[in-house]
């Protein structure tokens, strides 16, 4: 969904056309005032890090093992399990040691897990279409049926 900053709504509107991936939440300080948020992904991570070990780069690891498993799984779906592994593998040694992903917390690996899911979803509702599939394809919500 699209997401909509306000401040005042009767004397200043920002609108913006960026894409939201998260849970938005609205506080009411008065009649007309209004201050909203968004908790994406990365956020969560980082806050795990720094809670459960000290730092929030612990939460950018975490982050990426999430995306590894998740590329894994994907590629599972399009390719016998060796070739998924090694498609992975190779994939996880370059994205996962020297791109800013790794290296700074704007992420990227949350994002990307989510793509994975998806496209690993596919191949297995095309092979199997029926609505007991789709809750064992977590990047997927909808439901599929024969026709």
């Amino acid at each position: 969904y699209g997401s909509y900053d306000y401040l005042a709504p009767q004397i200043f509107n920002l609108s913006t056309t960026a894409l939201s991936l998260g849970s938005t939440g609205e506080w009411r300080v008065s009649p007309q005032f209004a201050v909203q948020g968004s908790a994406l992904g990365q956020g969560i991570f980082l806050a795990i890090g720094s809670a459960v070990f000290g730092h929030p780069w612990f939460g950018v690891l975490l982050s990426s093992g999430v995306f590894s498993v998740a590329l894994f799984w994907m590629l599972r779906g399009w390719f016998p399990a060796p070739w998924a592994f090694a498609g992975a593998l190779l994939a996880v040694l370059r994205i996962c040691t020297t791109t800013y992903w790794i290296n700074s917390y704007w992420g990227g690996f949350i994002p990307a897990a989510g793509g994975a899911l998806l496209f690993g979803a596919y191949p297995r509702l095309i092979r199997k279409p029926t609505a007991t599939s789709a809750p064992n394809s977590p990047g997927c919500g909808t439901t599929a049926s024969r026709s």
